[in-house]
């Protein structure tokens, strides 16, 4: 549309709507800052529960270049690099196996209960650290999701996420009808303040 712009997040869709296949329950963050370096672990990650029928999946969106995911992806073993088709190939330079990791490993790897999706650090078009550019995610998340999702949870990266019986506890909460009271059809705007 002629009145949207370009974000930091365009070319994450299709990734994060492909590690969300079958997943009910997203529960995501997104790090504040290109110098992440850990997240807090979550105790659940694509997690079925056999008693709401509810598979739960967590992903976290950070910078390419932070130090996290350049550890990260230098942890996987060979054996698993070359099953994702990470292989070097003959007169490859360090440099581009490096990018060809990027590229291939994004939104394969698993940390610490995260599923991680990094878009690139460097744009022209916005800063990662632009407060707009990450709040973008945490307001307005519908299409990074694939169809099956139905409920997306945000977690700030600053605090330690859920778990899973506080997740279930908020989707429950979630399918409940608003009170008659509560209901305000005269809404047009959320605003979120930071406090």
């Amino acid at each position: 549309s002629q009145h949207c712009q370009a974000s930091l997040w365009d070319d994450e869709i299709p990734i994060a709507q492909d590690v969300t296949q079958d997943c009910h329950v997203v529960v995501y963050t997104v790090a504040e800052t290109e110098t992440v370096a850990d997240l807090k672990a979550t105790e659940f990650q694509d997690v079925y529960n056999n008693s709401t029928n509810i598979v739960v999946c967590n992903v976290a969106f950070v910078p390419q270049d932070s130090p996290l995911v350049q550890s990260v992806i230098q942890m996987v073993p060979h054996v698993n690099l070359v099953a994702l088709g990470v292989e070097p190939q003959p007169g490859d330079s360090p440099h581009a196996i490096h990018e060809r990791k990027l590229a291939l490993l994004n939104g394969k790897l698993l940390f610490r209960g995260w599923i991680l999706v990094w878009p690139p650090t460097t744009t022209t078009r916005f800063s990662w650290d632009s407060r707009e550019a990450v709040s973008l995610l945490a307001l307005s998340p519908g299409r990074f999701w694939s169809s099956e999702v139905q409920y997306a949870l945000y977690c700030d990266a600053t605090i330690a996420p859920t778990t899973l019986d506080d997740t279930l506890f908020l989707v429950h909460q979630l399918r409940r009808p608003a009170w008659p009271a509560r209901r305000d059809t005269h809404v047009r705007h959320v605003y979120v303040l930071d406090g």
